[in-house]
């Protein structure tokens, strides 16, 4: 379910060509494992400087009841799990739902206005779970850690490809050895560029920058007033 709440806010690989990854451990818990996940793994991701869309926190609703009166449980325990009627699990961002999951051991249902006010109740909660968490960390980092990989997006016109190819691949062979990169070209005009970072890398990730720049100078169109240096090697 952590996974189902998260993945709607996470960047298309347009914008974060990066494989992300996050492992949950949970060693005791007396509370909802699965929402302290979903909001774990939003600041681990935030931290990280994966560009999210939105925040998302989770919290869990459980019920007592007692000759036809309900009563919802916010952020309930283990002993209110075990004992109470409703585990309702639900995450989102403050004014959407990202994933829901109810457990219902009553025989009859759970009345829908009951359900209904849970779902505020819930609201309630999680809205006050993302103001403390705005509170450690209020925007995703600017940039990824430094011993991630670095990767940065080339796109250009597809018939532009041959250039930064070259004959044989030269070209592009160059620039790899160079700057200490990896480049992948796609048909439709798109090129990734990878490289080390960290400090045994080029500079931190210097390279993947410089190389960035290189492509293109050898895939950019000349825009009329655009400042452009060369050499001139012949005047005619």
């Amino acid at each position: 379910m952590a996974e189902k709440a998260i993945l709607p806010i996470l960047p298309d690989a347009s914008e974060f060509p990066y494989v992300v990854r996050m492992t949950s451990e949970v060693t005791s818990s007396n509370g909802s494992s699965s929402m302290a996940t979903v909001c774990g793994t939003m600041l681990a991701l935030m931290d990280a400087g994966v560009p999210v869309k939105e925040e998302v926190a989770g919290i869990s609703v459980g019920l007592v009841e007692r000759d036809g009166d309900y009563l919802p449980l916010l952020d309930i325990t283990g002993t209110e799990d075990h004992y109470g009627e409703m585990d309702f699990k639900i995450a989102g961002t403050r004014e959407k739902i990202t994933a829901i999951q109810l457990d219902c051991k009553l025989k009859e249902g759970v009345p829908l206005d009951v359900l209904l006010n849970s779902m505020d109740l819930a609201k309630t909660g999680r809205n006050k779970i993302l103001d403390t968490m705005k509170m450690e960390l209020d925007a995703p980092r600017r940039e990824v850690k430094s011993s991630a990989p670095r990767v940065e997006i080339v796109r250009f016109d597809p018939a532009r490809k041959k250039d930064l190819v070259g004959p044989g691949g030269v070209v592009l062979n160059q620039i790899e050895a160079h700057y200490g990169v990896v480049l992948d070209l796609s048909q439709e005009g798109q090129c990734l560029i990878y490289g080390e970072g960290g400090e045994d890398s080029y500079e931190g990730g210097r390279g993947v920058k410089e190389a960035r720049n290189a492509v293109n100078e050898l895939v950019a169109d000349v825009e009329v007033g655009g400042v452009y240096e060369g050499v001139v090697l012949d005047v005619k």
